[in-house]
């Protein structure tokens, strides 16, 4: 079996290397003539050694018979095989035996035991017919032989380079799986493994006459080396020296030095083809090697600097990175700090600088750490205090430590001493120095004990900064502090006390407690037997022979002029506020609880508040009620409209402390002096000195500053002239604030370098929680003005430039207090730009005034006083700081409003809501008409009532408060009692001067029409609308002050509501409303019996416009009317006079020689007069009735038959005979025929 199966590898691996060699000979079947093939190497390593690559820029490979296939130690590979050309015909059979016989070889070498391959073939032959199973068993002992001995196998690995930096490892002995693996290299960057040989690290490099920049490294592919030295003077990097500049003078006011000069370069990649800047793949290190000892330019004939920085300017990060610092560069520099070489590392590009700098503050800080005589570190532990004296080079400062302690009390504890270390510290002393031609001061700080030194410490440019730490011990004398304050006047009222009791922590009352008090000088003040005791305004006491645990301090009574009511109680344990009760609340006790040990004194203060209330009507009750008639339907619009009653109470809380408060106020303080060539007087005028007075002010401010222990001051000094400087160094105390004023004045007088300069001292290294304060002081008017790095101006006049650019400094002034003392300045005159012509004048006093109002600060003010009187100014503007109150006026605004509000509106018996008509609810502000609209709303939130054809509501009407409709308010209307109600949401505020209406369509009833017809078309008597009552919008004004009849009911027309505790009724007013009647006047025609007549014409001609005629005719079926014809020349129109006369008159009547003057007025009610021939003109009275809204005018113009009567003695009596005659005999024909007719037809 072990046969077979060796058998069946023989021949796959043989097939395997046929088809291997076959397929590799083919490779050159089909090269042409004359064409050299390539060659392939096959090297076998025995020994670790690889095939070394071939780099793309070498020759092309040699000829086979030429080539030796080296290892990477130079030695000769054991084996080659060389396939052949064509020209070699039994090469490829040659090379498969060749091949055959090494895999057979291979294969033999498989089996470590010679004996068991023998017993193998022994087996095989005997077991040809065995079944399967004995077949499997013998494979599963192969297998477990071949793992026994792959266990077994001692590894003999083999490395073969890939090329790449990495190796493939295989054993071999064994077929252990093949793994990759990277290269070790070792110095000479050649892999301790597989031989490979690692490719040197490009160099690239940039020269120029000053220096030499090469950069290795993770230099990306295909990449160029570009440095561009940044230079001031070279136009193409003028504007990148400038913002290296800015953004180094930025990081150097950060880092607190000054930069004296510097080299920067901008060094980046660049791709060769896409000239496109990019990035390192991974960390570079660039070398600059000078060609000389390099320094920047403005610092080249300077004195030396103290330190030198390589920086970066990391684009992506915004920030300047310190590579010194980082331990990231190193540099060579010679005794003049010039530089000869650097060298940094980086992993990005941008620019980098080599910066000179100076660090020039030099500072000392000496914290006094408070402590107990036990070494407990005290609660308050406050006592830090700044030592960083003038620039007056030899003065020593001696700073008592029993001053500052004194200067810096701690209430409850006395001093004991001061201590470094295990020695007693009476004084600090600091003396400044300065090395010749040097402009940085050091200091020489010295620990003294009672006069002797015995600790000195020194700054320098590898030490600018001294720290101090001195324990200052205490011993507790006091074991617990109540202080009693009260504000505004009752600060000072003497008529009120204030109760306490002081309590233990079981709750029992100290009865006959001692304590001290500073308002007294009574060695026997103590507690009553109920433990309480009485303070006046601003009294402090302190209970000293108190046991540690807990107590309890309580207000109880304020009485006098002033109680509990009148004041916001503010309790304090330290400066901490624990409680607030407001006025009037006597349900909380007014009470601290402090626990007293042997390192917590604990302070307790009550400040009481004191409230003033002021109450402000910011709204009256209104109520009106408008009426507005709508002409073109005969109706009215009534709105019936409400605004409630709004009180602004505003209750202003004065929390102003009077008294000193023991918390120190901070106040950063800027003195900039005018020290211009004037300051110095002329000695010919006055013995004494503008300077000398100047001296003398800053002395007395002083004093008064240091006599205030509530102030904690802080200042700069600053001296301008042509230029200005900061003389004081950083931020000093006020006893260096003297020794800081020198006496050097020149130079003419430049506002806008003091000023600039003060502002930005002022935002340098001050405390965020300290007012900041400027105080400018000079003797002259500005005669120069900054511009670019020098000055501009006369020098001895002001010009208009010189002006604006002070105005200009000041405004950009930003302070809590800015104050301009002038000395003596007169009156300014400012010039043309040479001085030549003056263009104005201004008074000495308003051009400080002026200077002072363009400060951004709270308080400003301006002063314009003799030199003498400087440092009465001086000494009172520092009591002016110095008492700076805390706290102030706090005001609480609350409204009072109406509520439970109801407004009803009866409408009177001579209306009537309008049948099938609506009513609605409006809200709007105040007396306009915007609605009050609901959030995302454009529109009214109302549904509005309805009412039916018999005047009954049939819904009614709603206003929305709240965007889900579940507040609202609601109309109703009642036809039984004809009310109309407005209902409010239960607890609903009128806030906001809204004001609420009620609109409705009402019409005249029925009684107002009867009323009106039977009183002659008059109103009832006094019934007037009252003042108001027309709708501003109305056509027409139909109500105040004219007649009519009352819309309303007077004591139902009215708004209730509840306010400030109390109910109110307010009445509406009473509109009126007017009935309107249709005019229509008639002319019948009748006889003198007054029947009717018909087919009479008349004629009616305008007396104004004899062309405008109108023509009517009587109708018989119409009883006589006259009915007029539609004429050419219009209608018949009122507010005109026509006459009427009759043209024609019926059949059997004379027509009437009478005439009519009809006048018509606007509401087409006519006036007759009738003129009769030989009559007196007389005005006819028609009749008259009422035909719903119509009145109807009746005339009866009168016809006589043709006949009348003779006179006596006329000849007519002939005349009526013979006609009578005539008719008789008319009558008899008439029988006698009618007779014989009958007579036929019988």
């Amino acid at each position: 079996m072990k046969r077979k199966a060796l058998f069946n590898r023989i021949i796959s691996l043989s097939i395997v290397a046929v088809l291997y060699l076959t397929s590799s000979a083919s490779a050159f079947a089909d090269v042409s003539e004359g064409e050299t093939p390539a060659v392939a190497e096959a090297v076998e390593t025995t020994d670790g050694a690889a095939i070394s690559d071939v780099p793309a820029t070498e020759e092309p490979a040699a000829p086979a018979e030429n080539t030796e296939a080296v290892t990477p130690e130079g030695t000769e590979t054991a084996e080659v095989t060389t396939i052949p050309d064509e020209t070699t015909p039994t090469g490829i059979v040659d090379a498969i035996e060749e091949v055959v016989e090494k895999v057979v070889d291979a294969i033999k070498g498989d089996s470590d035991d010679p004996e068991a391959e023998s017993d193998d073939e022994d087996d095989e032959d005997g077991e040809d017919d065995e079944d399967g199973e004995d077949e499997e068993e013998d494979e599963e002992s192969e297998d477990k032989e071949d793992e026994e001995a792959e266990e077994e196998c001692e590894h003999d690995l083999i490395y073969t380079s890939n090329g790449d930096g990495t190796h493939t490892v295989r054993c071999s002995k064994c077929d252990m799986e093949e793994y990759t693996e990277t290269c070790e290299f070792d110095e000479n960057g050649v892999c301790i493994r597989c031989g490979y040989h690692r490719l040197p690290d490009p160099i690239l490099t940039y020269e120029d006459d000053e220096v030499i920049v090469t950069i290795s490294g993770a230099i990306p592919e295909n990449a160029d080396l570009r440095v561009k030295p940044i230079k001031k003077d070279d136009e193409a990097t003028k504007e990148d020296y400038e913002n290296v500049e800015a953004t180094l003078s930025t990081e150097a006011q950060e880092m607190d030095y000054e930069v004296k000069g510097f080299l920067a370069y901008d060094i980046y990649f660049e791709d060769i083809e896409t000239k496109e800047e990019v990035e390192p793949s991974g960390e570079v290190t660039v070398s600059l090697q000078y060609k000389g000892e390099a320094l920047p330019q403005d610092i080249a004939n300077n004195e030396a600097t103290e330190n030198i920085l390589v920086q970066h300017f990391n684009e992506e990060t915004n920030e300047v990175e310190e590579l010194t610092e980082a331990g990231k560069a190193a540099i060579n520099v010679t005794d003049s700090k010039a530089i000869t070489s650097a060298e940094f590392t980086s992993n990005s590009f941008s620019k980098y600088v080599i910066t000179w700098i100076e660090t020039s503050s030099r500072t000392v800080k000496v914290d006094l750490i408070n402590r107990l005589e036990s070494s407990n570190e005290l609660t308050p532990g406050e006592g830090t205090r700044t030592l960083n004296p003038p620039t007056e080079v030899g003065t020593e400062v001696e700073n008592d430590i029993s001053e500052f302690v004194s200067h810096n009390p701690i209430d409850g504890y006395s001093f004991v001493e001061a201590r470094y270390g295990d020695k007693v510290v009476t004084s600090v002393s600091i003396t400044p120095t300065k090395k010749s031609g040097s402009s940085t001061i050091n200091y020489t700080v010295k620990l003294k004990n009672n006069g002797n030194t015995f600790e000195t410490f020194d700054t320098s440019s590898s030490h600018p900064r001294v720290e101090i730490n001195i324990d200052v011990f205490y011993r507790a004398d006091t074991r617990l502090i109540v202080k009693n304050l009260a504000t505004s006047d009752a600060a000072n009222d003497t008529a009120t006390t204030y109760e306490y009791l002081i309590t233990n922590e079981q709750g029992t009352p100290l009865a006959n407690q001692p304590y001290e008090s500073d308002k007294s000088d009574s060695t026997t003040l103590a507690t009553d037997e109920n433990g309480k005791f009485v303070l006046a305004p601003g009294e402090t006491v302190k209970f000293h022979n108190l046991a540690d645990g807990k107590y309890t301090v309580t207000e109880t009574s304020i009485s006098g002029t002033y109680s509990f009511d009148d004041f916001v109680t503010k309790a304090y344990l330290g400066e901490e506020e624990k409680l607030i009760v407001q006025d009037g609340d006597t349900t909380t006790p007014r009470k601290l609880e402090a626990e007293l040990t042997e390192s917590n004194i604990p302070s307790m203060k009550f400040k009481n508040c004191l409230v003033k209330t002021i109450v402000t009507p910011t709204k009256n009750a209104d109520k009106f009620k408008y009426i507005n008639y709508i002409k073109a339907q005969d109706e009215y619009e009534i709105s019936c409209r409400f605004t409630g009653p709004e009180e602004e109470i505003k209750k202003i809380v004065n929390d102003e402390e009077t008294n000193t408060v023991s918390k120190k106020k901070n106040v950063d303080v800027v003195l900039v002096i005018d020290k211009s060539n004037s300051m110095k007087n002329d000695p010919k005028t006055s013995s004494y000195k503008n300077i000398d007075y100047v001296m003398d002010a800053v002395a007395d401010m002083v004093r008064v500053f240091k006599s205030k222990d509530d102030i904690d001051a802080k200042w700069k000094v600053i001296d301008f002239s042509t230029y200005s400087s900061l003389v004081s160094g950083s931020w000093i105390d006020t006893d260096d604030v003297s020794s800081a004023v020198t006496r050097n004045c020149t130079g003419g007088t430049n506002y806008q370098a003091g000023l600039e300069l003060a502002q930005q001292e002022l935002e340098k290294g001050g405390r965020t929680d300290a007012d900041k304060i400027i105080i400018f002081l000079t003797d002259g008017h500005p005669t120069l003005y900054v511009s670019g790095n020098g000055y501009a101006g006369g020098g001895t006049y002001t010009n208009e430039a010189t002006y604006n650019a002070s105005m200009t400094a000041a405004s950009k002034i930003k302070c809590d207090q800015f104050y301009v003392i002038g000395m003596g300045l007169g009156t300014l005159a400012i010039t043309n730009s040479n001085g030549t012509r003056t263009l104005r004048t201004e008074d000495g006093k308003l051009f400080l005034d002026k200077l002072a109002a363009k400060a951004q600060a709270t308080v400003k003010e301006a002063k314009n006083v003799a030199a003498n009187q400087v440092g009465e100014t001086f000494e009172g503007l520092a009591g002016t700081i110095s008492e700076i109150s805390t706290g102030g006026e706090t005001s609480d605004v609350r409204y009072e409003y109406a509520s439970n509000a109801e407004m009803i509106d009866q409408l009177s018996e001579y209306v009537d809501i309008k049948p099938n008509s609506e009513f609605k609810i409006s809200v709007s502000e105040g007396a306009s008409e915007t609605p009050v609209l609901l959030p995302n709303s454009p529109d009214e939130p109302r549904e509005s009532g309805t009412i039916d054809n018999e005047g009954k509501m049939t819904s009614p009407a709603y206003y929305y408060l709240s965007e889900d409709h579940s507040v609202y308010m609601k109309a109703v209307y009642d036809a039984d009692t004809k009310i109309m109600k407005l209902i409010f949401p239960d607890g609903y505020e009128l806030k906001n001067q809204y004001s609420y209406q009620v609109k409705m369509t009402v019409i005249p009833s029925e009684k107002a029409y009867d009323d009106y017809y039977n009183a002659n078309e008059h109103y009832p008597e006094g019934m007037e609308g009252e003042a108001g009552t027309d709708h501003m919008y109305a056509a027409e004004k139909t109500s105040a002050g004219k007649p009519g009849f009352f819309s309303n009911v007077q004591e139902n027309a009215k708004a209730t509501y509840t306010f400030k505790g109390e109910s109110y009724t307010e009445y509406l007013p009473m509109p009126v409303v007017q009935v309107h009647f249709d005019n229509v006047w008639e002319i019948y025609k009748t006889d003198e019996n007054g029947e009717k007549l018909g087919e009479a014409v008349f004629k009616l001609q305008d007396d104004a416009d004899a062309t405008k005629q109108f023509f009517g005719t009587s109708k018989f079926d119409q009883n006589g009317l006259v009915a007029w014809e539609t004429s050419a020349v219009g209608s018949i129109t009122t507010a005109k006079t026509y006459t009427l006369t009759e043209e024609d008159a019926p059949v059997g009547y004379a027509r009437s020689t009478d005439s009519w003057t009809i006048q018509l007025d606007a509401d087409n009610k006519p006036t007759v007069t009738v003129s009769e021939t030989g009559k007196e003109a007389y005005e006819y009275t028609p009749d008259r009735y009422r035909d719903g809204k119509t009145i109807v005018y009746k005339f009866y113009f009168k016809n006589f038959p043709v006949y009348s009567l003779p006179e006596t003695g006329g000849n007519g009596i002939y005349r009526t005979t013979l006609y009578g005659i005539v008719l008789m005999l008319t009558s008899v024909f008439l029988f006698y025929r009618n007779k014989r007719k009958s007579r036929v037809v019988s």
